[in-house]
C-alpha cells in the first residue's frame, strides 16, 4: 500500500475521535467549546515543541492559520447544536467531507486539473451532506422534536462541511507553494500553520467562557475527554501533514473517508443510532464520493 494512502487513511481514523469525543461530552454536560481548549492547548504546545523556526514563517502563514482556527471555533457551536438535533454519523459525515472543499480548492485556486469523476465527486459530496439531514432522529433511539431533514438542521450540516474544510485547504495551499531547496511552504512552516491554528481556536474558547463565567466542569471527565481529542487532532494533523504533497483527490478523501466509517460504526455500535434508509443513503453516498474522487 502506498504510505500516503496508509498515512492519510490514519489521519481520517485520528480525525473521528474528535467528533467521538464531542458526542461523549453531550451526555457529560461537556460541550465542544469545553472540550476544545484542552485540545487546543496540546496541539500548540506539541508543534511549537518541535519546531525550530516559527520565528521564520511569513505573516501570511500564521494569518491563514489563524483563520482556519477562527473557523474551526465558529465549528464548536454547529456541531453542539448539531448533536442536539441528532446522532453523529450525519454530522461527523457532513465535517468529513471537507476533501470536497479542498479538491474545488486546487482546482481553481491552485490550477489542478479535474477529471470528470472528480467533479461528479463534488456533486455527490453535497448530495451525502444533503441526505444526512435525514438521518434527525435522537442518538438513543428516541425521536427529536424537529421533524428530520429540516431545513435548520441541513443548513447546519452545510455550514460543518463548508467550516471544516478550511484546515485542508490552507494545509493544501501551503504544500502547492515550493521554495528553492526542493521544499514546499508547508514543509518548512507547516508547525507555523498548526500553532496559529491551535492558539485562535484556544484563544477564542477561552474568551467565550471568559466571558459566559467558569462555571463548574467534571474535570476527570474534561480532561479524559480533551486528552482524547487532542490525540486525535494532533495525530490526524501530523499524518495529513505527511502526505500533504499529494494529489488533493487522493489523500484527502481517502483521510475523509477513514473518518467518515469509523464515527459512523461507532455512532451505530455504541451510541445506539438506528442505521435507517436515510443512514444508508448517507454512506452510500460517501462511498460513491470517494470512488469517484479516486477514479482514474
Amino acid at each position: 500500500m502506498n504510505i500516503s494512502v496508509a498515512l492519510a487513511g490514519l489521519s481520517g481514523a485520528c480525525f473521528a475521535l474528535i467528533g467521538i469525543a464531542y458526542r461523549l461530552g453531550q451526555s457529560r454536560g461537556l460541550t465542544p467549546v469545553r472540550i476544545a481548549p484542552v485540545m487546543a492547548l496540546a496541539g500548540a504546545v506539541f508543534f511549537c515543541a518541535g519546531a525550530d523556526a516559527l520565528a521564520a514563517a511569513p505573516y501570511w502563514v500564521w494569518l491563514v492559520g489563524a483563520s482556519a482556527g477562527a473557523g474551526q471555533y465558529a465549528l464548536l457551536g454547529l456541531v453542539r447544536a448539531a448533536l442536539a438535533r441528532g446522532p453523529l454519523s450525519p454530522v461527523w459525515c457532513a465535517a468529513s467531507l471537507n476533501f470536497v472543499g479542498a479538491t474545488v480548492y486546487a482546482r481553481a485556486v491552485l490550477g489542478e486539473t479535474l477529471s470528470w469523476s472528480q467533479l461528479a465527486a463534488v456533486a455527490t459530496g453535497v448530495a451525502c451532506v444533503l441526505v444526512a439531514g435525514r438521518c434527525e432522529h435522537a442518538a438513543d433511539g428516541g425521536r427529536t422534536d424537529h421533524a428530520p431533514g429540516g431545513r435548520a438542521y441541513v443548513a447546519m450540516l452545510l455550514a460543518i462541511f463548508l467550516l471544516n474544510s478550511m484546515p485542508p485547504i490552507a494545509v493544501k495551499h501551503l504544500a502547492a507553494l515550493p521554495l528553492d531547496d526542493a521544499r514546499t511552504q508547508m514543509d518548512a512552516h507547516g508547525d507555523a500553520l498548526y500553532v496559529a491554528l491551535y492558539l485562535a481556536l484556544l484563544a477564542a474558547s477561552l474568551a467565550k467562557t471568559a466571558l459566559r463565567g467558569v462555571r463548574a466542569v467534571p474535570v476527570a471527565g474534561l480532561a479524559t475527554l480533551g486528552c482524547l481529542a487532542a490525540v486525535g487532532s494532533i495525530a490526524g494533523m501530523a499524518c495529513i501533514a505527511a502526505c500533504a504533497s499529494g494529489s488533493a483527490s487522493a489523500v484527502f478523501t481517502v483521510s475523509s473517508s477513514a473518518s467518515i466509517l469509523v464515527a459512523a460504526v461507532t455512532s451505530v455500535t455504541a451510541f445506539g443510532e438506528r442505521p435507517t434508509l436515510a443512514w444508508a443513503g448517507m454512506v452510500a453516498l460517501g462511498v460513491a464520493t470517494v470512488t469517484l474522487a479516486n477514479a482514474p
